[in-house]
């Protein structure tokens, strides 16, 4: 708790600097998975996906507390290519994949890869690297794959008259099926 309030204000002091905002969101990670979870009987890493955000469940604010905390050090640290941004990318990645928003997961794996790219290896980590290339571009292509099979989903189970409550309920609340699957 005093960590999270500790960055807090040095979020409040220093609003335009970066790394306050990183650490603020580990500080709110950490409050949650080594104080808070304790008292949760779910899995740590907040809700799965919309449908299960509850309005003041505590879980679903410290997934958004982290989620907002490292966008905004993205946003601040700009598009210079360095190995945080790799690696905060990823993680927000993995957040939006649990949560089944998989647009924005896409969107964040595609910056840590584009951002490798631009990145030249450490003295002897050149095979590390590569391997790390080759598995994000892996990941990359099965994101891609699935993104595009839901938004032929999407597609083919909307109508051009349907409302904006409908297109919500089909996008975030009702369960994804496969083709194939009981449709």
């Amino acid at each position: 708790v005093l960590a999270m309030r500790a960055a807090r204000r040095a979020v409040a002091a220093s609003p335009a600097h970066p790394m306050s905002h990183l650490v603020l969101g580990y500080a709110i990670q950490n409050l949650w998975e080594l104080q808070e979870q304790f008292w949760n009987r779910q899995l740590t890493g907040g809700p799965t996906s919309f449908s299960q955000t509850q309005p003041l469940d505590r879980q679903s604010l410290r997934t958004f507390q982290f989620v907002t905390a490292i966008e905004d050090f993205l946003n601040l640290y700009g598009d210079q290519p360095e190995f945080i941004l790799v690696s905060q990318h990823e993680k927000l990645f993995q957040v939006y994949q649990r949560m089944h928003y998989l647009d924005l997961a896409q969107e964040h794996l595609a910056e840590a890869r584009r951002l490798l790219d631009r990145l030249t290896p450490p003295p002897g980590q050149e095979k590390v690297f590569v391997s790390q290339k080759e598995d994000l571009d892996r990941l990359l292509k099965t994101v891609n794959e699935e993104l595009k099979k839901r938004v032929e989903y999407y597609d083919l189970h909307i109508a051009p008259d349907d409302t904006t409550m409908k297109r919500f309920e089909l996008a975030l609340l009702a369960p994804y099926r496969a083709p194939g699957e009981n449709n």
